[in-house]
């Protein structure tokens, strides 16, 4: 944490799959993706509180690669 009412997450994922299918059950597609986000976190508590609420605001960026 920055101070005791702001944080910063960050979330790496491993790239993965989506498949893309019709109603009908057809696969017409498949593509890979990563999508990395930061988070800025505003906690509303006091930082002694045992319970941590807060409101966030993130930025996120996907990468579609492989495509079929």
């Amino acid at each position: 944490m920055f101070s005791d009412t702001l944080a910063i997450e960050v979330l790496g994922v491993t790239p993965f799959e989506h498949d893309i299918s019709l109603a009908i059950n057809a696969d017409i597609a498949s593509t890979k993706h990563l999508s990395p986000t930061v988070t800025l976190n505003y906690h509303l508590m006091d930082s002694g509180s045992k319970f941590q609420s807060y409101v966030g605001m993130s930025l996120n960026y996907t990468a579609f690669f492989e495509g079929k």
